[in-house]
C-alpha cells in the first residue's frame, strides 16, 4: 500500500497517531505538445535518462542499493507516481532498510513503532522553515525530539523558567494569550519547569530535548536523554496542563485520562531514546561532512594548480561543480578519475569561462574609456574650449577618440584572466581611468583633437553655405568678412529629408538654429511602425548630416529688414554688436497690438507672421509705447527680465524658484495695454512725436521697414537715436505744450504666469508665449493683492450677514376684503437690519426655530378663521373703515390705538393725495402705531387698487408708492420694482425701524385694510 512521503505521515511524538493533510491539488495539464515537451525535458531530472521511468523493479532496486543513502531513495520516490508506487510497495521495503543500515558514516538507528521507512527518511532529510525567522532551512532539525529547526542566523533561543508560584495556575489554551510567558518570539521553550507531584501523570508524555547541546552545537560534557535536563515547548506544556486540569474534575474522566497518558508516555519514552541515538548519528554525519568537504576542496586546488587554473575556475564549471557537490552529499572523496573521465568537457568549459571573462574585461575597459571621453567632452564644454563642439556621439567618431575606444588594453584583460576573478579588474579600473584622463589632457592628443575639430567644422560650414545659396568653397579676399554661416542672417531648421524638426531648449526662444546650434543638434526621431504609439523607447541618435538642415526664411527675411533699416552689413564682424545697441526700438506692425522688442526677440517673433513688417522707432517713442501705465517696468527693467519665459517653460521649470515666481500674480498683458484702441490721445501724440522727429532730425526713427526700404535705410546712420538738435528739440517742446490732459489708464488685470498663458491663447490667439508679450510689475502685484483683500473682506462681510444671528424683521402684507372669497395673502419676505447683528450661534438657532413656529401659527390662525377676521400679533382688525375691538386674541383696544395714532401724527406730518378721483369720501385715515423708543420714522398709505398714489414724509425719510392690483410699486432711491419689498426694506433700514405693528386702514366708505406687521425673528 502506498504511503505519503510528506511530513504529514510522520507520527506525532505526543499522540503517536498519524495526522494526514488533505491531498494537494493536481497540476493542470497543458494541451500544448511543445510546452509539455519543454517541461518534460527541463524540469524532470529523470527524463534525460532513457527508459528510467519504466525501469523494472529489479534493476531499479539494484541501482538504489548502490547509493547507500535513504536520501537518494526518497528523491527517486518523489520523481513520479510510478516510482512512488513501486518503492512504497511492502515487498520493496528492503531497499529502504538496506540503504539505512549501510548509510555513511554509520548505520542509522532503527525507527520506533508506527514509523515506516519512508516516513523515517522524510523525517530525517526533509527541508523545513526556521521557527524564529521563517527562512527556509535545508539542514536537519536541531532537535528531533521537539521537531525544532533553526537557521544559521539565529544564535540563541528564548528559554524561560516558569515560576513555581504559577505552576498551579490554570493557563489558557491559546498560545497567543500566555500572560506568564514572554512574547515577541514564535519559539518559546521552558527549561526545567517546577513540576508538582500531581503533574507526573502527564509530564512523561511531553517531548523534550534529546541532548544538552542541541541548540548550542558545542559542549565538553554532552548529556543525552534521559540524563539531560528537561526542556519543553511552552505551548505543549500549557496544553497538557490544561487537559490535566479539565480531566481532574471527575473521577471517571481522570481515570480515563491516566490510562491514555500511560500509553502516550510509553511511546514517548521510546521516541526520545530514538531521538537521542539519531542525534548521535547526526553529530557523526556533520563531522564526516566537514572532513570530506576539506578534502575535496584541497583536491580541487591541487588539480587547478596542476593545469594552470584556479580552484574557483574548476568549481564554476557545470560538470566538475556538479560532481563536487554530489560527492559532498554522499560523503565521498573526489578522485582523479572524476576529472580524467570528463577531461574534454571540463577543458572546453574552462576555455569558455576564460573567454567569457576576457569579454567582460574588454567590455569593462571599453566602458571605462567611453566614460573618460564623455568626461573630457563635458570638461571642454564647461571651460568653453574648442567651441563650437559637435554632439557627444559625433565627438566619439573623431579619429583620435575612435582609436582610444577601439584599442585593446592587454594589461587589464590579462590581469583579469590570470587572477580568474572579475573582481580583480575592478582594482585596476581607477588606475585606468587616471591614465586615460591624463592622456586626454596631454599636448599631443589636444593638438590632434583641435585639428580634427577644425576639419569637421569646415566640412559643416561648406554644407550649410550651399543651403544658404553660397558656393561650397566660398572664400573672400577680405579676411574681415564673415563666413555666410557665421552671419546673423544664417538661421536653419532641421526640416530637410530625414530631419526631425526638433529645437533644443537653448534655442527654444529663437525657434531656429544658428551655426553653433547646428553643430550641437541631436537629431533623433521616435520609433515608427505599428504598435509604436504610446511606447517610451530610447531614441537612437542619427549620424550628423548637414544636408538635413534648411534655411529659416522667416527669420532671415526679418533680420535682413532690420539690417537694411539700420544700414548695417551682414558680413561686418561688428554687426551683432551694433544690432544689440539698438535695444528695444523695433516695433512689429504685423501684430494687432504695438509690440516693441529688441533684436534678440525679432528672430523668434518672426515665426508668428508669414511676412513680418517692422518699424524702427526712437527711444522716446519706445518708452511711451512700452509704459502706457505708470506701474509698468522701464526699458532697463525689461532687459533684466529677459529669459523669464525660457526659465518658466524650460528645463528649470520645476525648480522651487521658478515655481514661486510663476505663482506671483503680477504679470500683465502687453497686448491689452499696448493696443491702438487702449492708448487714446497718447497714440496721436506719439505719432506726432514720430513725424516731428523724422521731419526735423532726418533720422530713421519712424522708418517703415519693408521690402523697398533699402533706399531709405542707406541714408540712415548707425546710431539711430533721436536727434537732439535744436529744431528737433523745439518741435518736441511744441508737441509737449500742445498736449491735452491725459486720461489715466486704470490698473490692468494681473495674472499668474499660467493664467497669462491662458489669457493670451484665448483672447489674443497667441499660442507660444514670449518675453515681449507680457511684463512683470511689483506695483501690479501689490494692486492685485489689495483687490483680493477687499474682495475677501467683502465676502466675509456677506457671509457674516447671512450666517450672523440678530433681530430679523419680517413683515407680512395682507389685503383684507369684505368678501372672504377674494381675500389673499402675499408671501412673507425677510428683512435684515444691520442694527441687530450678533454672533451668538445658540441664540440664532433658537430664534430661527421661534420664527418658524410663529409663522406656522399665524398661517394656521388666518386660514382657520370662519370670518374675514385675521389675527396678527394679538391685534385684531375687521370690517371696513376702522379697528375692531372684539374677537379672540385682541390685546390692544380702540382707545389705545387712537392714542398711539395721535402720538404718531404729532411726531411728523403726513399728507395724502388722491390724484385719480379726488373723492372727499375717500379720506386718508392713517393709523401709525409706534412701538419702541425710536419709532418708525416713515408712513405707509393704503389705497384702493388702480386708483391713486401717495407720498408720505416723516422723520426725514420719504417714500413714494402707488398700488396696482394690491401690489406696491416702490420708486424710492431710483429703483422701480414690482412687489414693493426692496423699497420698504430700505426705508425701514435707513430710518432705524424697531419691532412693532403698523395698521393702515381705508377710508370711511370701506375698501379694505392694509396690514403691515414688523416682528422680531
Amino acid at each position: 500500500m502506498a504511503t505519503s512521503l510528506d511530513m504529514s505521515s510522520v507520527p506525532d511524538a505526543a499522540t503517536g497517531s498519524s495526522t494526514k493533510l488533505p491531498p494537494s491539488k493536481k497540476q493542470r495539464k497543458s494541451n500544448n505538445k511543445r510546452t509539455n515537451n519543454l517541461i518534460n525535458s527541463s524540469s524532470d531530472p529523470i527524463s534525460s535518462l532513457p527508459g528510467f521511468r519504466k525501469l523494472p523493479v529489479e534493476l531499479l532496486a539494484e541501482i538504489l542499493l548502490y547509493t547507500k543513502s535513504p536520501r537518494d531513495v526518497l528523491a527517486v520516490a518523489r520523481c513520479s507516481k510510478y516510482h512512488c508506487d513501486t518503492l512504497m510497495n511492502a515487498g520493496n521495503q528492503y531497499i529502504w532498510k538496506y540503504t539505512r543500515q549501510h548509510c555513511k558514516p554509520a548505520p542509522l538507528p532503527d525507527p520506533p513503532k508506527r514509523f515506516t521507512e519512508a516516513a523515517y527518511a522524510a523525517f530525517l532529510f526533509d527541508e523545513g522553515v526556521c521557527e524564529e525567522c521563517k527562512t527556509p532551512v535545508k539542514e536537519m532539525m536541531d532537535s528531533f525530539g521537539l521537531r525544532l529547526r533553526l537557521s544559521r542566523m539565529q544564535n540563541q533561543v528564548h528559554v524561560v523558567s516558569i515560576p513555581s508560584s504559577l505552576s498551579h495556575v490554570n493557563p489558557p489554551r491559546s498560545e497567543t494569550n500566555n500572560s506568564f510567558l514572554p512574547s515577541g518570539s514564535s519559539t518559546i521553550l521552558m527549561h526545567n519547569p517546577a513540576v508538582m507531584e500531581s503533574h507526573q501523570t502527564f509530564i512523561e508524555t511531553l517531548p523534550m530535548l534529546e541532548a544538552s547541546n542541541c541548540l548550542t552545537g558545542s559542549g565538553l560534557s554532552v548529556k543525552h536523554y534521559p540524563e539531560v535536563s528537561p526542556v519543553y515547548r511552552s505551548s505543549q506544556w500549557v496544553s497538557a496542563l490544561q487537559d490535566y486540569l479539565e480531566a481532574s474534575r471527575t473521577p471517571e474522566t481522570y481515570q480515563k485520562y491516566v490510562e491514555e497518558c500511560s500509553i502516550k508516555a510509553e511511546w514517548n519514552i521510546d521516541f526520545l531514546k530514538f531521538c537521542a541515538n539519531l542525534y548521535r548519528w547526526k553529530v557523526q554525519y556533520q563531522k564526516a561532512y566537514q572532513d570530506n568537504k576539506q578534502f575535496n576542496l584541497q583536491f580541487a586546488t591541487n588539480l587547478a594548480l596542476k593545469h594552470g587554473q584556479t580552484q574557483l575556475d574548476f568549481l564554476s564549471t557545470p560538470t566538475y561543480g556538479v560532481i563536487h557537490r554530489n560527492r559532498l552529499k554522499i560523503l565521498e572523496h573526489m578522485r582523479e578519475e572524476d576529472y580524467t573521465n570528463h577531461k574534454e568537457v571540463i577543458d572546453s568549459e574552462l576555455l569558455s569561462l576564460r573567454e567569457r571573462r576576457t569579454r567582460q574585461a574588454n567590455a569593462k575597459t571599453h566602458q571605462i574609456t567611453r566614460d573618460a571621453i564623455e568626461k573630457h567632452y563635458n570638461r571642454l564644454r564647461a571651460t568653453k574650449q574648442l567651441l563650437p563642439l559637435p554632439t557627444l556621439e559625433t565627438f566619439r567618431q573623431l579619429p583620435i577618440m575612435r582609436q582610444l575606444q577601439t584599442s585593446p588594453r592587454p594589461h587589464l584583460s590579462t590581469g583579469a584572466t590570470a587572477t580568474g576573478t572579475p573582481g580583480n579588474s575592478q582594482s585596476t579600473s581607477p588606475s585606468l581611468e587616471a591614465t586615460l584622463d591624463n592622456s586626454l589632457k596631454s599636448p599631443i592628443i589636444t593638438s590632434l583633437l583641435t585639428s580634427q575639430l577644425a576639419e569637421w567644422r569646415e566640412s559643416v560650414k561648406s554644407s550649410l553655405a550651399q543651403t544658404l545659396g553660397f558656393p561650397k568653397d566660398w572664400k573672400s579676399a577680405d579676411p574681415r568678412k564673415l563666413h555666410p554661416v557665421d552671419r546673423v542672417t544664417a538661421r536653419f531648421i532641421c526640416g530637410g529629408v530625414g530631419g526631425c524638426g526638433r529645437i533644443s531648449m537653448a534655442f527654444k526662444e529663437d525657434e531656429c538654429l544658428d551655426f553653433v546650434g547646428v553643430c550641437g543638434h541631436v537629431c533623433s526621431r521616435p520609433s515608427s511602425g505599428p504598435g509604436s504609439e504610446g511606447k517610451k523607447e530610447k531614441k537612437k541618435e542619427k549620424p550628423f548630416n548637414g544636408k538635413r538642415f534648411v534655411k529659416d526664411e522667416k527669420a532671415i527675411n526679418a533680420m535682413n529688414k532690420v539690417l537694411n533699416a539700420c544700414g548695417i552689413s551682414d558680413d561686418d564682424p561688428l554687426s551683432l554688436n551694433e544690432l544689440e545697441n539698438i535695444k528695444f526700438r523695433i516695433l512689429c506692425t504685423s501684430c494687432d497690438a504695438r509690440i516693441v522688442m529688441d533684436v534678440n526677440s525679432v528672430i523668434g517673433h518672426s515665426h508668428r507672421h508669414s511676412d513680418m513688417q517692422l518699424v524702427l522707432v526712437s527711444s522716446a517713442e519706445a518708452e511711451v509705447i512700452l509704459k502706457p501705465w505708470p506701474g509698468m517696468p522701464s526699458i532697463a527693467s525689461i532687459e533684466s527680465q529677459r529669459g523669464l519665459t525660457v526659465k518658466f517653460l524650460g528645463s528649470t521649470s520645476g525648480s522651487k524658484d521658478a515655481l514661486a515666481l510663476k505663482m506671483k500674480k503680477g504679470y500683465g498683458c502687453r497686448h491689452c495695454l499696448q493696443g491702438p484702441h487702449q492708448l487714446g490721445e497718447q497714440g496721436k501724440e506719439r505719432d506726432a512725436v514720430a513725424s516731428t522727429s523724422t521731419t526735423t532730425a532726418g533720422a530713421g526713427a519712424g522708418t517703415w521697414i519693408g521690402t523697398t526700404a533699402s533706399a531709405t535705410a542707406s541714408a540712415t546712420t548707425a546710431d539711430t537715436d533721436v536727434d537732439t538738435s535744436a529744431p528737433a528739440a523745439q518741435a518736441q517742446s511744441q508737441v509737449q505744450k500742445s498736449k491735452k490732459p491725459q486720461t489715466q489708464i486704470p490698473t490692468p488685470a494681473g495674472f499668474t504666469f499660467d493664467g497669462l498663458r491662458c489669457h493670451l491663447k484665448e483672447k489674443h490667439k497667441v499660442e507660444s508665449v514670449r518675453d515681449e508679450d507680457y511684463f512683470y510689475s511689483d506695483q501690479l502685484k501689490k494692486a492685485c493683492e489689495e483687490n483680493e483683500a477687499r474682495a475677501k473682506k467683502r465676502r466675509e462681510k456677506e457671509k457674516e450677514k447671512k450666517q450672523g444671528c440678530g433681530t430679523r424683521l419680517t413683515y407680512y402684507i395682507t389685503n383684507l376684503y369684505e368678501d372672504n372669497e377674494h381675500s389673499h395673502m402675499m408671501r412673507p419676505r425677510p428683512l435684515h437690519l444691520s442694527n441687530f447683528k450678533t454672533k451668538d450661534k445658540p441664540k440664532m438657532q433658537f430664534l430661527s426655530i421661534l420664527r418658524t413656529l410663529s409663522a406656522f401659527l399665524f398661517f394656521a390662525a388666518v386660514y382657520a378663521a370662519p370670518t374675514p377676521l385675521r389675527v396678527v400679533n394679538k391685534l385684531q382688525f375687521g370690517g371696513a373703515g376702522g379697528v375692531g375691538a372684539g374677537g379672540t386674541g385682541s390685546a390692544i383696544t380702540t382707545t389705545e390705538v387712537h392714542a398711539r395714532q395721535a402720538a404718531a401724527q404729532a411726531a411728523g406730518t403726513v399728507t395724502c393725495t388722491n390724484k385719480a378721483q379726488q373723492l372727499s369720501s375717500h379720506d386718508c385715515n392713517v393709523a401709525l402705531l409706534s412701538l419702541g423708543p425710536g419709532g418708525i420714522a416713515g408712513a405707509i398709505q393704503f389705497l384702493r387698487p388702480n386708483t391713486a398714489s401717495v407720498t408720505a414724509t416723516s422723520g426725514g425719510c420719504t417714500v413714494s408708492a402707488a398700488t396696482t392690483d394690491g401690489s406696491i410699486i416702490d420708486v424710492s432711491k431710483g429703483r422701480l420694482e414690482h412687489g414693493g419689498v426692496k423699497g420698504f426694506d430700505n426705508l425701514l433700514d435707513e430710518c432705524g425701524a424697531t419691532p412693532g405693528t403698523v395698521l393702515v386702514q381705508g377710508g370711511a366708505t370701506g375698501g379694505g385694510n392694509l396690514l403691515v406687521t414688523i416682528s422680531a425673528a
